[in-house]
């Protein structure tokens, strides 16, 4: 085992470090080196918060290094691109990858990172995209230039505050922030100007296909603002329509409802819209919301007549979409025992055909069924008789009301009244 302690190059930067110590190394202090830092047996960092500063941007974790959650800093020089080899683990502690000042420079790693938080500084472009994607649970970037900002989380990430530093600034870079598994929560503002067909996209749940509602969801908490430069457009991916909160009252992201900046059954690699998107924000569901049909239901009293009203239609949109050029309804072919003029509970149904649309909508080919209740028509008795000392009475006496004008109603049997006293029964 090698370690290092004390600051290590502080004063006059080490040309280089390569350690092979056979087993592992331990830095228990800060090491600025001119040229590669190259560890090629397992590294622990101890001690507290540590920085390693290469001058030459180049750091090669061959073995796997962990920094016993303790923050650390990585560090290059103003305008010098920075690259990491091999997987290194800060735990619970935050990971800084920096450039001294600038906006210059790529950042770009082949190993795994993971940790609590991750802050990006001061670099033109950053590819921190691995296919299998890096570990943290919060996501902050600072002073990134005129390139191009792609990050990818293997499982649920916050965009918020990673030592004292919040959301992401992009500059004039393209940003694209994904997540394979899990919800993508944006707590903190994101911006940049740049002004491209692809200047931001975000994408939570990457590994799921569009039409899966479930994998990840594109969540805002508080009210942070997302922007991009005047023409630019900003693409959302999220999965569900129910999970996705947070954007009903989102007036400083654009996103309100009846904004028409609402697509379906879409991902990064399969469209399921065809109406273009509009610049700035697009919130883009893997979900496929079907266009909603339901029949009216409609009530009557038996009177011996078949019912003449017409069942009506309603129809049901998401994200206050609105029929027009985007969703056209079809015909509509109502069918059920609606000619049936006894009393009694009918269904109705209909058939839809001829449905269009542009956002990515599932078009309908039936209506939720509705119902024709007929109820019984109350028949009225009344008649008179002359005083026979008897409760018994003859359905003979007795006249019925409330028909139905030519239907008649034949009585029979016998009933009785409650007292057999002169009087009103």
């Amino acid at each position: 085992e090698v370690t290092f302690n004390g600051i290590v190059g502080g004063s006059s930067p080490l040309a280089s470090i390569t350690s092979n110590a056979g087993g592992s190394t331990v830095i228990n202090s800060n090491i600025t080196t001119t040229g590669a830092q190259t560890y090629n047996d397992a590294l622990s960092i101890i001690g507290g918060a540590r920085t390693l500063i290469a001058n030459n941007g180049q750091f090669n974790f061959t073995g796997g290094a962990t920094s016993n959650n303790n923050n650390l800093i990585l560090q290059s020089p103003a305008g010098t691109s920075m690259a990491l080899t091999g997987n290194l683990a800060v735990g619970s502690g935050w990971l800084n990858l920096k450039n001294a000042s600038g906006t210059t420079g790529t950042l770009s790693s082949t190993g795994t990172l993971s940790g609590s938080g991750l802050l990006v500084q001061n670099f033109a472009t950053v590819n921190l995209n691995l296919a299998t994607g890096h570990n943290f649970s919060t996501l902050a970037a600072s002073g990134i230039g005129a390139g191009a900002f792609n990050y990818i989380d293997q499982d649920a990430l916050t965009i918020g505050t990673v030592n004292s530093v919040n959301g992401l600034a992009l500059g004039s870079a393209t940003g694209s922030v994904a997540t394979k598994t899990g919800n993508l929560t944006i707590s903190q503002n994101i911006a940049t100007t740049n002004a491209t067909a692809t200047a931001l996209i975000l994408n939570a749940g990457s590994d799921a296909a569009a039409g899966t509602s479930t994998g990840g969801e594109i969540i805002r908490s508080g009210s942070p603002t997302i922007t991009v430069g005047g023409t630019g457009t900003a693409k959302l991916y999220t999965g569900s329509l129910a999970g996705s909160t947070g954007w009903s009252t989102a007036t400083a992201t654009t996103l309100v409802s009846g904004s028409g900046r609402f697509r379906y059954n879409s991902d990064e690699s399969s469209t399921g819209y065809s109406k273009i998107l509009s610049t700035g924000l697009n919130l883009i569901y893997r979900e496929q919301p079907t266009i909603g049909a339901s029949i009216s239901s409609a009530s009557k009293t038996y009177d011996g007549l078949v019912y003449s009203g017409t069942p009506s239609l309603t129809y049901s949109l998401q994200n206050g979409d609105t029929a027009g050029t985007d969703i056209t309804f079809g015909t509509s072919v109502i069918s059920g025992d609606v000619t049936n003029p006894n009393a009694g509970v009918y269904t109705i149904s209909a058939a839809l055909s001829g449905f269009t649309n542009t956002l990515g909508y599932f078009n309908p080919t039936a209506a939720s069924a509705g119902s024709l209740t007929i109820n019984q028509r109350a028949v009225s008795l009344s008649g008179t008789r002359v005083y026979d000392a008897l409760t018994g009475v003859d359905f003979s006496v007795l006249t019925p009301g409330n028909l139905v004008a030519g239907e008649n109603l034949t009585l029979s049997g016998a009933g009785s009244v409650v007292t057999k006293g002169v009087a009103n029964n």
